[in-house]
């Protein structure tokens, strides 16, 4: 009986049990992305706040912050809006 037992265990942890933890493991993950992306869109929106002079001191424009702020939630507003004035700047430099 105990032999039984070893078996439907085994048989339950490698079936279920695993699959389980790995869905909920890579669900934080998403979570924990979705959590910088907010707090990045927090950021970014709040340059819009700032004065035009300020923006342009850091290198964006007010119509950089806004598309930035309209990029779909699962894309970094921050690293977009960094990758696109980035951008502008090495081409000024050329």
């Amino acid at each position: 009986m105990a032999h039984n037992t070893l078996i439907t265990r085994r048989f339950f942890g490698e079936r279920i049990v695993r699959p389980v933890l790995t869905s909920l493991a890579r669900l934080w993950s998403t979570i924990e992305v979705w959590h910088t992306h907010l707090r990045n869109r927090q950021g970014v929106e709040s340059l819009l706040k700032m004065d035009d002079a300020i923006l342009r001191d850091i290198g964006v424009t007010r119509d950089d912050v806004r598309w930035a702020s309209r990029l779909p939630f699962n894309v970094s507003a921050g690293a977009a809006l960094a990758q696109v004035t980035g951008r502008r700047c090495n081409r000024q430099r050329d």
